[in-house]
């Protein structure tokens, strides 16, 4: 690799060495409004098959740095290069971040197994793993995650000291669901220094003593093919000699010169197939394309909207960009790196960036309490093209807003740790999971409660946070309305009241309703809820079970309280709270991009009990996974017995002992299963459910105990809600009638 000094003019083809050089050594860097990796591991697993075949994987535009600065940005190939890149770490030595990636997070493994199914269009089979699937995902199938069953098994293969597996660094791991992995960074650093064969099966076994155990014992290998740790170091040896990937230079002297027009129609002639993913139908690609932009005489000079606009049009044709990444992008073309690091660290736990960028942006043109919103000026749809025209205008205002309202004070930790549940200060708070999800969900809402607090300067004190919290979890929770649309139409609904009321009038019934009006007499903006009282009368003695099938009870006068709420998994989290506290507290500081959470999703009932099963009864059918059903597990308690019914899973066990006091859910007396019971919110009639009842669950006696179970624990979750965020308080009788103004 030269040096950069002597890089005046860059190669036209780079090996994958200097691929990796030269985004490690930073002579290849990103431009400000490139976004982090978001490749998902089957995409990488796929380039690293296409690399090690010799296929073609596409060319990388590159330009000169501005200012006469040293070295070069990448315009476009970010996700490709640090794909490359994941690959070069040894296991067995520290290794650099490069692009805001690292290998902590993400590790490449080759299998030796070769694909062992005809229809396979693989050569060979590379494995990803992550820091919040360190088991890999599946082998066949590499875009679904693995079982729940075969998680389990990974766990216990692991040998870990700790249970919890995000306390352990990456390299503790590989792809369960492999025959015989192997990091492929040690293959390419052996390459590199060319190793001899016997140096490179050194190394390997190396490896495999380091992480306590023979990772070749996983499986029945009788029946497949594998290839030698000769043949795959041959074929990387290969790679790096043969591989090149071409480099376009893309020349900003003459995109600002009198030909500027002329390059700018040929690069982007074809960019009406390349297309944004947007947040709503318009195309907001062609939008940008029609912007006017000031030429700009002098390369040193240039407009950073051109570099925004080149990012755009380059990346369009690859993994899409919502349309507020594009304004993100677009805004952080026009920021320095380090207000870029403090608005990530401080989105931490509430937003993405993004996300936060396009909620920040509604409350800068909402400021003024005088003005009269429209309904654009509070939607949370902002087109590229609008955002781009008002940055160009305000964008150090709007930067100045971002610093004094959320970077130099400590709003944004008030509001998490007003929402956030905390077993000594905030009881009655939201587990982390869905905090951390409030803002994707819901954006409006949390718009709303900002603007509460910004514009309208509540004060939430420990009398009014139950108000604020129940208030916030039912318009999230059943502002969707019967069509379960977005919540736009719930914010324009109480609109008036979020600008007007007095804080203490806000939070009240009076808020919820105007959202519980009905738009043209026909559409519920707000779900109706019942008073607490009402909640057991949601579901009836289970005396008849055709009289419980999900149609009778979607019929009845709160149907669509039940359709909405008994399938709500967020009800799930907030009743077990206290053991995901216990459990997860740790949770904010991994970075888990592949995923929304670190627990597994269990069901009571096991599914096995009546998967493809004849002559099941409809109404167990209906709601076996429901709510009721279901409870938040971790996947290291999520143990080889859920098959087993509820009466062996609620129920300790000698060898699950140590496994339990590690995850505070035991004392040292193993016949008290209360604990159990309390984790999983689940009542003792559990426990009547056992195998006897599981082999006769289609007799109507069984399938009664457990529908019994299942509906009750639905109210169970529900009561929970309302008691701890005080849910009667907000009960509106009916809905008020459409016609009477505000």
């Amino acid at each position: 690799m030269p040096d950069i000094d002597d890089w005046s003019t860059p190669p036209d083809v780079l090996s994958l060495i200097d691929i990796f050089n030269c985004a490690t050594n930073n002579i290849i860097s990103l431009p400000t409004v490139q976004r982090g990796f978001v490749w998902r591991p089957y995409q990488i697993e796929n380039l690293w098959d296409s690399l090690l075949r010799g296929y073609p994987v596409g060319s990388f535009v590159i330009s000169r740095k501005a200012n006469s600065k040293p070295g070069y940005e990448l315009l476009d190939g970010q996700q490709r290069v640090s794909a490359i890149c994941l690959g070069f770490p040894n296991p067995l030595e520290q290794n650099k971040n490069f692009f805001n990636t690292s290998p902590e997070n993400i590790m490449i493994f080759i299998d030796l197994a070769k694909p062992d199914d005809e229809y396979d269009n693989r050569k060979y089979v590379f494995r990803v793993i992550t820091k919040s699937h360190p088991w890999g995902y599946r082998r066949q199938e590499n875009q679904k995650i693995l079982s729940s069953q075969n998680i389990t098994k990974a766990m216990q293969c692991y040998n870990l000291k700790n249970l919890d597996y995000l306390e352990n660094p990456l390299k503790s791991f590989w792809p369960y669901d492999s025959y015989n992995p192997i990091p492929i960074g040690l293959f390419v650093d052996a390459a590199i220094n060319d190793k001899k064969i016997d140096e490179v099966e050194e190394s390997i076994s190396k490896w495999r003593q380091s992480m306590g155990l023979d990772v070749e014992i996983c499986h029945n290998k009788n029946k497949v093919d594998f290839y030698s740790i000769c043949n795959i170091y041959k074929a990387v040896q290969g790679m790096l000699c043969t591989q090149k990937v071409p480099i376009l230079l893309l020349d900003m002297e003459k995109v600002y010169g009198s030909s500027e027009s002329k390059i700018r129609t040929s690069l982007f002639e074809n960019d009406e197939a390349k297309q944004v993913e947007a947040d709503d139908d318009d195309n907001n690609t062609n939008a940008l394309a029609q912007i006017e932009e000031t030429p700009q005489p002098n390369i040193e000079d240039r407009s950073v909207d051109e570099v925004e606009n080149l990012f755009i049009r380059l990346n369009s044709g690859g993994t899409p960009l919502r349309g507020e990444e594009l304004n993100y992008s677009i805004l952080k073309a026009h920021m320095a790196r380090e207000l870029q690091n403090r608005i990530e660290d401080r989105c931490k736990g509430l937003f993405y960036p993004a996300r936060f960028i396009t909620i920040a942006f509604r409350l800068f043109g909402n400021m003024d309490k005088k003005n009269v919103a429209d309904k654009d000026s509070i939607s949370m749809k902002v087109k590229p093209k609008q955002f781009q025209l008002n940055i160009k205008e305000k964008k150090d205002a709007f930067k100045r807003f971002i610093e004094d309202k959320f970077l130099d004070s400590d709003i944004l930790e008030r509001i998490k740790n007003m929402l956030t549940y905390n077993r000594e200060s905030n009881r009655i708070g939201l587990p982390i999971f869905i905090v951390n999800s409030l803002a994707d969900k819901a954006p409006e809402i949390v718009f709303m409660l900002l603007y509460r607090i910004l514009v309208k300067k509540d004060v939430v004190n420990e009398a009014l946070k139950p108000r604020v919290l129940g208030m916030i979890t039912i318009l999230v929770w059943l502002g969707k309305g019967e069509k379960q649309k977005d919540h736009g139409r719930l914010l324009t609904a109480i609109w008036d009241c979020v600008r007007n009321f007095d804080a203490d009038k806000f939070w009240s019934r009076e808020t919820i309703q105007y959202a519980m009006r009905l738009e043209d007499n026909e559409y519920e903006v707000l779900t109706p809820f019942p008073k607490f009282h009402e909640l057991d009368e949601l579901v009836p003695k289970v005396e008849d079970l055709q009289n419980l099938t999900k149609q009778k009870l979607i019929g009845s006068k709160y149907g669509h309280f039940i359709k909405n709420i008994f399938y709500n998994k967020d009800l799930i989290l907030y009743a077990q709270r206290h053991s995901l506290f216990k459990w997860f507290n740790k949770i904010e500081n991994y970075d888990l991009d592949d995923t929304n959470r670190a627990f597994d999703w269990d069901h009571i009932c096991p599914v096995n009990a009546i998967r493809n099963k004849k002559k099941i009864n409809q109404t167990l059918r209906d709601w076996y996974n429901s709510n009721g059903n279901v409870r938040a597990w971790p996947y290291s308690l999520n143990r080889k017995n859920q098959d087993e019914p509820p009466s062996v899973k609620l129920s300790f066990a000698p060898k699950d002992i140590e496994s339990l006091k590690n995850f505070s859910l035991c004392s040292t007396e193993p016949e008290n299963n209360q604990c159990l019971l309390k984790a999983s919110f689940c009542n003792c009639k559990w426990l009547a459910l056992t195998g006897e009842v599981q082999s006769h669950i289609k007799e109507n006696d069984s399938a009664k105990q457990v529908v019994d179970c299942i509906l009750k624990r639905n109210v169970a979750l529900c009561k929970e809600w309302y008691k701890n965020l005080n849910i009667d308080d907000f009960y509106v009788p009916d809905p008020p009638d459409p016609s009477v103004g505000t």
